[in-house]
């Protein structure tokens, strides 16, 4: 199991923990006043007076209404507590990490489960409260343990967070606008295709510098990676933070075209089709104008740099069929997913083949 795929099934556990604590809250916060009920309740038994008589001691508490006070926190307790609700975005959260396990082959043991079980146990303490209402026992079982989860889930949150700080730790000298995050999922790649592919993000990067007459001497503008892992690419790129941006919005442009011409006409399309796509959506040349780039004056530039991006966007979106860009997937329909690798595998030969026989 790779790296990256943990970190995203810890940020997945992080999001909806997080959202579950939401929901928790109102009862949360009930915990706070019936802490201070208890404080208040102890306070008053040990101010209070006594008497004696025949029948024993008298304990005579100022103010009285201890039962009334109770029966009210058990009320509020009761309107905070949704108990439709909160069991329902329990079965959600649970549903959603089982459902990435299988989907991700995730066997590892996780301390999310002993979360789920304490979970499990703080609902089996609330139906025994509900049973009797009226058992003050059974009242403070259920308060007790409540706060103990309450303290345990935050404790899980943070855990979970620390572990997501510490992998992207040294991205923190980087403009964040500037970072480019690739991952090819589902596929295993050879060092040499690893390289061939990194290299191609390379060219699209300095083909957009040239596009807009950044200097690539710059050291802040230099292409840097900052994190990288062999096996199903997996990469986190910094940069120019307009020249990432440009890069970032072409990619996903050539993806979608890419995965549509192959879900409608059932072929791969020409990365010279793609060129003139690019060239042809008004967006890009308004991005391009705004970035100081003269489409007017450049249309040489603009020929040879939109070719070279197709070029290398065309490679990048044939070698996998599940591309993730930042937190943004493309996928292709799985039903034709295999055919459509088969297919782009084929045509990358061919075209090997045919730059073999140029050099010759």
């Amino acid at each position: 199991m790779l790296s990256y795929q943990i970190l995203n099934y810890y940020i997945l556990i992080k999001n909806e923990l997080i959202e579950f604590k939401k929901e928790l809250e109102p009862v949360f916060t009930w915990t706070n006043l019936y802490t201070n009920n208890n404080i208040n309740m102890i306070d008053k038994f040990f101010t209070c007076s006594t008497s004696n008589s025949s029948d024993g001691i008298h304990y005579i508490i100022k103010g009285g209404n201890i039962r009334t006070e109770y029966n009210e926190i058990v009320k509020k307790m009761k309107s905070a507590f949704s108990a439709y609700s909160i069991f329902n975005k329990f079965g959600q959260l649970k549903q959603k990490i089982n459902q990435y396990r299988l989907d991700n082959d995730i066997e590892i043991d996780d301390y999310i489960q002993i979360l789920i079980d304490e979970t499990d146990k703080l609902f089996s303490y609330y139906d025994e409260f509900q049973k009797d209402d009226t058992s003050h026992i059974k009242m403070i079982n259920f308060s007790n343990e409540l706060i103990k989860y309450k303290g345990l889930l935050e404790k899980s949150i943070d855990m979970y967070s620390d572990f997501e700080k510490l992998y992207n730790e040294n991205e923190e000298t980087y403009d964040i606008n500037g970072i480019l995050c690739i991952q090819l999922l589902n596929e295993e790649f050879s060092m040499c295709k690893f390289t061939s592919l990194l290299s191609k993000i390379e060219n699209m990067y300095d083909e957009t510098m040239n596009l807009l007459q950044n200097k690539k001497e710059d050291k802040i503008s230099e292409l840097k990676i900052i994190k990288i892992e062999s096996g199903s690419l997996f990469s986190k790129i910094a940069g120019d933070s307009v020249s990432i941006k440009f890069v970032k919005d072409i990619l996903k442009k050539i993806i979608l075209i890419v995965h549509k011409e192959y879900e409608v006409e059932n072929k791969i399309i020409t990365h010279q089709s793609i060129a003139k796509t690019l060239k042809e959506d008004m967006n890009i040349m308004k991005t391009l104008q705004e970035c100081g780039c003269n489409i007017d004056k450049s249309k040489q530039l603009l020929e040879k740099a939109f070719n070279q991006l197709a070029k290398d966007g065309l490679d990048i979106a044939k070698s996998s069929g599940n591309i993730k860009i930042d937190d943004e997937e493309f996928s292709i329909k799985k039903s034709i997913k295999q055919k459509f690798l088969n297919d782009a595998k084929k045509k990358m030969l061919k075209s090997g083949n045919k730059e073999e026989g140029k050099n010759e």
